[in-house]
């Protein structure tokens, strides 16, 4: 059984092996239209080598792109297709000028390589876009998996959301680090929204991650012989309305430490 650490490791969110809880991420949706297939080459083959000398010199902690997943597989919807993570240990990196770590872009490419982006770049648009910053409150990873990983941020709005967090670290916790070999997880988290704030944003996000689609989307049906704590959760009083929005993300490209 391999372990499940009381950690976030650099995996698809982006998140770093800091054996820290207490950073900060954003996640920044975007809405791509035109030649999907150039957009991810810009992002996976140059723009990974610049975030990840960004994460080297300590300038960011880390830095994923990450594809949404729809059933039908057509990108005709006016939905976020991807979704940039990147993670600092403190609020005074998140503001840093050196967060924009992109702007360093001509210091790691070369200029054969920036052409080569300029021509990509023409083949597809940015039409819309939001970013949004959390704070880690508690987050497991298992630290023996470094495959590709799929996984759903789950969005809500309780009416305590106090309650909400300290449930998630003393009662759904445990529970996942137990379960998570059975359930082919390898990582949960809890996070805390900084900015935005207001009635049209979610107050708190949690996350789980799997080794593939199937077993997100069983975890959702359920796994037999696993039975969920429920019947010790106050989440009917904290978070009556449920989630809001539990959208699915594939990593595409991603640093290392």
């Amino acid at each position: 059984m391999k372990k499940f650490l009381f950690l976030v490791t650099v995996f698809c969110l982006g998140f770093s092996a800091q054996g820290q809880e207490n950073f900060l991420f954003t996640i920044h949706a975007v809405h791509i239209e035109g030649d999907l297939d150039a957009f991810e080459k810009v992002e996976s083959m140059y723009m990974q080598r610049v975030a990840q000398a960004a994460v080297d010199k300590g300038d960011i902690m880390g830095w994923s792109l990450n594809k949404s997943i729809f059933l039908d597989n057509i990108n005709d919807e006016e939905n976020f297709n991807y979704v940039f993570v990147q993670s600092a240990k403190d609020i005074k990196d998140i503001v840093s000028s050196k967060a924009a770590w992109w702007s360093s872009a001509g210091d790691i490419l070369s200029a054969k390589e920036q052409e080569e982006v300029a021509e990509l770049q023409k083949k597809f648009s940015w039409k819309k876009d939001v970013k949004v910053l959390y704070h880690v409150e508690s987050a497991l990873w298992d630290s023996n998996y470094d495959g590709t990983v799929v996984f759903q941020f789950n969005f809500a709005k309780p009416k305590n959301s106090n309650g909400f967090i300290e449930e998630n670290k003393t009662l759904w916790r445990p529970f996942f680090e137990a379960n998570s070999p059975k359930l082919n997880m390898v990582g949960w988290g809890v996070a805390s929204k900084v900015h935005p704030l207001g009635e049209e944003w979610s107050d708190v996000v949690t996350w789980d991650a799997f080794k593939n689609l199937e077993d997100l989307y069983q975890y959702r049906i359920g796994v037999e012989g696993i039975n969920p704590p429920s019947d010790k959760s106050n989440m009917q009083t904290y978070n009556p309305d449920g989630f809001s929005n539990s959208p699915i993300y594939m990593g595409i490209a991603t640093t290392k430490n």
